[in-house]
């Protein structure tokens, strides 16, 4: 995959949260051709609006009982 748009990262992520799903840095990073630190900011914008949870290793999740509402 070529280097992805923030717009597009995000929309991956939110997915990714929405179904229950371990985001990792460093797969993010290699998936989108972005550094490690662009990954973890990509996630820090998602902190601020959810709960995420770090799981140690680079690993992030929704924190438990927290769900990603539907906009449609």
């Amino acid at each position: 995959m070529s280097t992805a748009t923030l717009a597009t990262r995000l929309v991956f992520i939110i997915h990714k949260l929405s179904h229950g799903e371990i985001l990792n840095i460093k797969e993010l990073s290699t998936e989108f051709l972005i550094s490690e630190r662009q990954a973890q900011k990509d996630i820090l914008l998602f902190s601020t609006i959810y709960e995420i949870e770090s799981l140690g290793q680079q690993n992030y999740r929704l924190k438990s009982g927290f769900k990603v509402l539907d906009a449609s």
